[in-house]
């Protein structure tokens, strides 16, 4: 019987062999790993690929059934988990797109988002942002779930964030940063620094050039000061 470790071990030797195109190699490592531990979404994800690969795709498809219903079928927290959501996932939602099942994909990406509702979830968030861009699936979930990470007032972890998703989507960035924008008064600019550095990485969009934007708003914040008002 396989201990954890060395089940871990088998899925990192699985993956390797999957990349040199060795597919029935890793669909004998896959199952076996599974014997010992049938919640593994890493081995199971594998063995969907194997499956595939050889030609096994209505085996395939219900292997990624199973996937789907294990990542959602999760507690709250447990799918909120970084190491639940790294290569298993991208490999269950590569093999729905590629099998023209992007509907399923969106609909997992969309429930694992739902729960990702805490600033602690912010490398899930992450890591399912940056698959959701490379696939080409809908921002709208994610778009949605951003502001619900950032914190109030935000914190270095907040900026991380929004830095990070910059390049996914940018519109939900520029959302939070106009949000942080409006509420800024004088007496209370320590954030501009920020706000300016997060806007100046996005790519141009409503905030017009990233540059100019983040200029206009040092002048817009700079004609505010007056002698009566000089922080």
């Amino acid at each position: 019987r396989l201990h954890f470790e060395e089940a871990t071990s088998v899925n990192e030797r699985a993956t390797l062999l999957a990349a040199k195109g060795e597919h029935a190699k890793v669909l004998e490592m896959a199952t076996a790993a599974l014997r010992d531990h049938a919640d593994s979404t890493h081995a199971r994800a594998l063995l969907a690929q194997a499956q595939l690969k050889l030609g096994e795709k209505k085996r395939a498809m219900a292997t990624v059934t199973e996937l789907c219903q294990a990542f959602t079928s999760t507690t709250d927290e447990a799918s909120a988990n970084a190491d639940d959501v790294g290569q298993p996932l991208e490999i269950t939602l590569k093999l729905l797109v590629d099998c023209k099942r992007s509907p399923d994909a969106q609909r997992l990406v969309s429930t694992l988002l739902s729960r990702v509702t805490h600033p602690r979830h912010r490398s899930v968030f992450f890591c399912i942002g940056h698959l959701i861009s490379k696939l080409g699936l809908s921002k709208d979930a994610l778009a949605a779930q951003l502001p619900l990470l950032c914190s109030e007032p935000p914190d270095r972890s907040t900026w991380e964030l929004l830095k990070s998703m910059g390049d996914v989507t940018p519109l939900a960035v520029e959302a939070v940063l106009q949000k942080y924008i409006d509420e800024i008064s004088p007496g209370h600019y320590i954030h501009i620094p920020t706000i300016t550095e997060v806007m100046c990485k996005l790519p141009a969009g409503s905030f017009g050039t990233p540059a100019n934007r983040g200029l206009q708003l040092l002048r817009e914040c700079g004609r505010k000061v007056t002698p009566e008002r000089p922080d």
